[in-house]
């Protein structure tokens, strides 16, 4: 990334498009290969945040800002797709009380013998299955991409966090530590690179956006 510049956005913005597609394992691995690539592209890492953002000057700064500035909403839009599934699951499942079904079964009743019974659980037991979703590493990899594009456009970076607050806020009282811990990074690292004292006083001055998302949400 760091080699190509701008160049190399393309391909950027293909492993973001599959992260974003779901939260398989693929996707997952997708964001994390996006995250190094932007790393390099951006001149940003993670560990340093106050020295990021050595982008060059003219054009090629300005296509990566770009790209950069649309990555975050794009990234931040996870948590309003989330907040759609649940109220559509809700609304299932008040329709499947209000509909409450019954049916009478007759037949035989299949009974397995001991030793399938047997065979079925050793089978089980040697080959444990791999996850085919991974929501929380998802999000997690998602907010370290907006951590980065934090850092590619640092104090301009202040007008996103209309759209970046909500997903740092939610993900910092999630039941995932590994989550949380990530949120909360986030929060220092865009303290840091838009120069303000602490999260704290971030969030003080930018009371109107976390409470615009927040009721956005709830709407």
């Amino acid at each position: 990334g760091s080699a190509a510049g701008d160049a190399s956005l393309y391909a950027v913005e293909w492993f973001f498009d599959v992260g974003r597609g779901s939260a398989s394992v693929r996707a997952t691995a997708a964001l994390w290969c996006g995250c190094r690539l932007l790393e390099g592209v951006g001149h940003v890492t993670l560990d340093t945040p106050v020295n990021g953002g050595t982008l060059p000057s003219g054009k090629s700064r300005r296509l990566i800002e770009k790209f950069s500035r649309g990555l975050a909403k794009q990234l931040a839009e996870l948590w309003d797709v989330e907040a759609e599934m649940v109220a559509e699951t809700q609304d299932e499942a008040r329709d499947d009380d209000d509909a409450v079904s019954v049916e009478h079964l007759s037949g035989l009743v299949t009974v397995r013998s001991p030793f399938e019974l047997v065979q079925g659980i050793a089978s089980q037991s040697t080959s444990p299955k791999r996850p085919t979703a991974q929501p929380d590493l998802q999000k997690a990899l998602a907010l370290q991409a907006i951590a980065i594009s934090s850092g590619v456009l640092q104090s301009r970076f202040t007008p996103l966090l209309l759209n970046t607050l909500y997903p740092i806020l939610h993900s910092l009282v999630s039941k995932s530590s590994h989550l949380s811990s990530t949120a909360l990074s986030t929060l220092h690292f865009i303290t840091h690179v838009t120069s303000h004292a602490s999260p704290s006083n971030l969030l003080l001055s930018n009371f109107d956006y976390a409470l615009d998302a927040v009721s956005r949400h709830l709407n």
